[in-house]
């Protein structure tokens, strides 16, 4: 009793921010226990099997269910009930930009990873292009919060997202699971998946993603909609068990995908005409330069803009899309583990081929102004071999090495047939780590990791002439210095140390724990830039994260109650602007303070609530030439003169607070199940551009769901459910162009709605 006492003390000493004392033991019936045994979700992120309310690290994991009623479609959903993860744009297919806790990346370049790693199982996916084509028929997924780069290795400077599949299970028999969805634009998505025993040591299952949408945004110019979906995928996995404590699982995972476009609509500033660029200042810009783009913009407030059509949805474009592109992707993995006794030996290989082109209207104009085509092709390797503890001593531990191969090829094609940038980048990586926890007692425990990782990237690089794509005419705008071919070939390579140390201190419903991380994000060439003169390399980026958490359970486990506050120190941040058209990286130093909690309660039976929010405080401690401002009629070349300081701004992706609460109640009719749920997610102001400029920015705003959920049979549910019931026109994404006098925004989906019907057998 005395013992139960003092771990209410410590854990409310630790929670002060919460009012836990509004939680009064009477609220919550005895009923609530057994609906409170179902969110221990059994999680890898230490590379071993652990239920996360007992690992020592901050983390969201959710269930197949879970995912299923939050309407998770897509890697991008997760984002909608992670307080502190933001998937920034709302691209149809294609990379994204991700940010767990304000750290992220603010560029989609194939060749330049994310600061998030993204993961298929075990398998790391190099290529933003794969980050929304692989969440389907899946088991559970893992947000890992803060670097992980003991166990992970680079490119996890903000955290890592896993996303585990249904696997087969050798004796298992025969099952099989079906999803389908119709919603209004046309939508239609169609997946799940088979298992079944191929032998007595052999298993196998098969899962597949079929999905489809309508153009969801209107074009002004002819009268035409854009945003169509069409995207397929197909997965096979074998188990196969020849002998005791050996298993051998293949899996093979094909994607296509197409749409018409990631969709910004343009902002303008008035008295602009096409010849005299020089007209009514704007922010962002040295007096006298307005945009180059004419009236087909909106307004923003106090801002003196054209507004000739206010709606998010509506669009002006050049040719019938903003943009066409269409992503394939062809791999798989081999995971092979064999028990030893002491310990286990498991090796991962993989190999990923990923193609992606892209023809976009840059400038979302009726004139025929500034259009974009982009080509990449992808190979990626990696190999994993690592060794993990398996008894019951005091010392658990896992060493390992792994290698990454990657290279790509890639054409930038941007304003007329004498404007192209090619490349073809390599990378290679050769790392060792280890992680050991110590167990002074049951309750008291010690981890320490390290990686070491060793890194080299080789770039060749040319710019040149370049033809029409699909018969479109490019307006040539004077990039006279772009028109004979030049090359550039370099090679850099650098070696980095990671690791991690958590001490913990296990209570009887509760965990402390105290932790420091560092993780880095390996260097990069400027893929973006637009000439030899702009290529450059910036050094890798680091953060070093200090946090304390508590993971507590409370009245009999009807109330699960986290929190976590972190400092990371931010160093040679890598960042990415506009310099007289062409893109330019640099490093920024920066801080993030921040406080994140999330609880779950079952006061009664069948009642589940739901509630996370994140606090966060970002600053650029050193960012002194964040972009430059733009004079005069020469609209790019040397427009740009003046610097902009940046230092002491806000990071882009970085609200300060974010909010998802969810309320969902399991209602018996006549013995079968009802089951009505409401959830909704505040997001504060979200800068886009570390200039924070207001223009460039969504401000607090709130998107509340609802789900109708009845259980017709033990195999059959028939859903219905509404997205964004207000149908709140808000924006996931932006550009500030200062060259032209205009920015991009790019409008978040509207009200959806439809029904899902699951069957399993």
């Amino acid at each position: 009793m005395q013992n139960h006492f003092a771990k209410r003390r410590v854990v409310a000493a630790l929670l002060s921010c919460v009012a836990t004392s509004t939680l009064a033991p009477a609220a919550f019936a005895a009923d609530g226990a057994s609906a409170a045994q179902s969110d221990a979700i059994v999680v890898t992120a230490r590379k071993r099997e652990e239920t996360a309310q007992d690992v020592p690290v901050s983390l969201n994991a959710f269930g197949s269910d879970q995912l299923e009623s939050a309407n998770v479609r897509s890697g991008k959903d997760i984002a909608a009930i992670t307080p502190g993860l933001v998937w920034k744009g709302d691209k149809v297919v294609g990379g994204s930009n991700i940010f767990i806790r304000g750290i992220g990346t603010t560029t989609t370049s194939a060749g330049i990873a994310s600061a998030v790693g993204v993961y298929f199982d075990e398998v790391y996916l190099s290529s933003q292009l794969m980050s929304n084509i692989a969440a389907y028929d899946l088991a559970r997924v893992e947000v890992l919060k803060g670097p992980q780069g003991t166990l992970y290795g680079q490119n996890t400077t903000g955290g890592a997202i896993r996303f585990i599949p249904k696997a087969p299970r050798v004796g298992g028999g025969e099952s099989a699971d079906i999803k389908v969805d119709v919603g209004n634009y046309g939508a239609t998505n169609v997946e799940g998946g088979a298992s079944f025993d191929i032998s007595s040591t052999m298993a196998a299952r098969v899962s597949f993603k079929n999905e489809s949408r309508n153009g969801i945004y209107r074009n002004l110019t002819d009268g035409g909609h854009m945003g169509k979906l069409d995207s397929k995928a197909l997965r096979l996995q074998l188990r196969w068990e020849p002998v005791d404590n050996l298993s051998i699982e293949p899996t093979v995972n094909y994607a296509k995908a197409s749409s018409d476009g990631a969709f910004y609509k343009r902002i303008d500033y008035t008295n602009e005409t096409m010849d005299g660029y020089c007209a009514n200042p704007r922010p962002g810009t040295a007096p006298g330069c307005a945009s180059v783009f004419g009236p087909y913009g909106f307004d923003v407030p106090g801002q003196g803009v054209v507004q000739p059509d206010g709606n998010a949805y509506h669009l002006s474009t050049s040719f019938g899309k903003t943009a066409e592109e269409v992503v394939k992707m062809l791999g798989g993995s081999l995971k092979v583990e064999y028990g030893l006794g002491a310990f286990s030996v498991t090796s991962v290989t993989s190999y990923y081929d990923v193609k992606d082109h892209v023809l976009q209207d840059v400038d979302d104009a009726a004139p025929n102004l500034t259009n974009q085509w982009d080509t990449n092709h992808t190979h990626q390797f990696t190999q994993e071999l690592r060794l993990t503890s398996t008894t019951s001593g005091p010392l658990d531990w896992v060493v390992g090495a792994y290698y990454f191969d990657e290279s790509i090829k890639a054409e930038v094609a941007v304003y007329g047939p004498n404007y192209a940038t090619f490349y073809d980048q390599k990378s290679k990586a050769v790392s060792l780590f280890g992680e050991s926890t110590y167990h002074f007692t049951d309750k008291l425990a010690l981890a320490l990791g390290l990686r070491w990782s060793h890194d080299k990237r080789e770039i060749d690089f040319a710019t040149g002439g370049a033809s029409a794509v699909n018969g479109m005419d490019y307006i040539d705008i004077n990039r006279s210095d772009l028109v004979d071919p030049l090359s550039f070939a370099g090679s850099k390579s650098w070696g980095r140390f990671s690791g991690r140390a958590v001490l913990s201190y296990k209570l009887d419903d509760a965990l402390l724990y105290a932790s420091y991380s560092r993780g880095f994000k390996g260097g990069v060439f400027n893929l973006g830039a637009a000439s030899v003169d702009a290529m450059n390399f910036v050094k890798p980026e680091t953060v070093d994260a200090y946090e304390l958490g508590v993971k507590s359970e409370w009245f009999d486990n009807r109330l699960i109650l986290n929190a976590a506050a972190f400092y990371y120190d931010y160093k040679d941040k890598q960042e990415t602007y506009f310099n007289n058209g062409r893109t330019i990286l640099s490093n920024a130093q920066a801080r993030v303070y921040g406080l994140e909690i999330d609880a779950t309660a079952h006061p009664v039976r069948g009642m589940t609530l739901q509630a996370g929010a994140s606090l966060l405080d970002t600053k650029y401690t050193s960012f002194p030439g964040c972009n430059v401002e733009y004079g005069g009629p020469d609209l790019l070349v040397g427009a740009g003169t003046t610097p902009i300081n940046c230092t002491g701004n806000r990071l882009t992706g970085a609200p300060k607070s974010s909010i998802y609460l969810m309320a969902r109640y399991d209602l018996d009719i006549l013995g079968r199940t009802l089951t009505p749920q409401v959830d909704a997610r505040y997001t504060s102001r979200t800068f886009f551009n570390y200039e924070n400029l207001d223009f460039n920015s969504q401000g607090g705003y709130w998107l509340v769901n609802a789900r109708l959920g009845y259980e017709i049979s033990d195999a059959i549910k028939l859903s219905g459910w509404v997205q964004n019931i207000a149908s709140k026109q808000y924006y996931v994404d932006g550009y500030n162009i200062s060259a032209t006098g205009s920015g991009l925004l790019n409008p978040g989906k509207p009200r959806t709605y439809g029904a899902t019907l699951e069957m399993s057998f």
